[in-house]
């Protein structure tokens, strides 16, 4: 299993309504994905606009496949362009041990 941390500098005006869209309309379909087991959307108690979402899928291979289709479904341009501050971080963790 992989652990994906995607890591979103929102700009603070668009914070809100980011959240609101991707809670009704985006997360619901990425956790219905196949190979997606969990998804968790976290803001940084530090960094209030900085947004961060960690899933965990069956593999690698199953993440680079949903994003393939958000990318091909304008999503992921949309985002960038309407709510992003920088480009997002990604980040791909082997999950090692569950305790």
């Amino acid at each position: 299993m992989v652990i994906v941390n995607l890591q979103l500098s929102v700009k603070p005006e668009q914070l809100t309504a980011m959240k609101t869209r991707f809670a009704s309309e985006v997360l619901p379909d990425t956790r219905n994905y196949p190979g997606c087991s969990a998804l968790y959307m976290t803001e940084n108690i530090d960094v209030p606009n900085q947004v961060e979402f960690v899933s965990i899928w069956a593999s690698k291979e199953d993440y680079d496949t949903y994003l393939k289709w958000r990318d091909e479904t304008g999503l992921l341009a949309e985002m960038a362009e309407k709510y992003l501050e920088s480009e997002p971080v990604f980040r791909f963790l082997n999950l090692e041990q569950e305790f």
